[in-house]
């Protein structure tokens, strides 16, 4: 992740890749597709949205990375409730997930901020 918080997503991906490997972790498919968005891969990324609806263990956390990037914010709400709803520990990170500044200005971070329980 702090490849592509550094605008390297080619060696985000890679890291990613190897990650997917060892852990067949949902949220690693979210994290791919976010980088493919940003390699203005999109096909790539649709392919993520695909795999993460055809797997049935999946943190709804991993949609909202996807269509965050892809700039679809009503998509990437819908997923934000569903991730709350199912108790996600990314939740945690709502606050300060700088996957999550383009959404920042919207008020529905604010709520689940509070929501979370994670307010001053």
């Amino acid at each position: 992740m702090c490849y592509a918080m550094k605008g390297s997503y080619n060696e985000a991906l890679n890291e990613y890749e190897a990650a997917y490997k060892v852990s067949n972790d949902s949220m690693i498919l979210g994290l791919m597709g976010n980088a493919y968005v940003h390699l203005n891969r999109r096909p790539e990324a649709s392919k993520m949205l695909d795999k993460l609806k055809g797997l049935s263990d999946v943190d709804p956390y991993a949609f909202v990375v996807i269509y965050e990037a892809l700039g679809d914010n009503e998509q990437a709400f819908q997923w934000i409730e569903k991730a709350y709803q199912a108790r996600s520990g990314e939740m945690s990170f709502i606050k300060i997930d700088p996957m999550l500044d383009p959404l920042r200005s919207d008020a529905r971070v604010a709520d689940y901020v509070k929501r979370v329980g994670l307010a001053n």
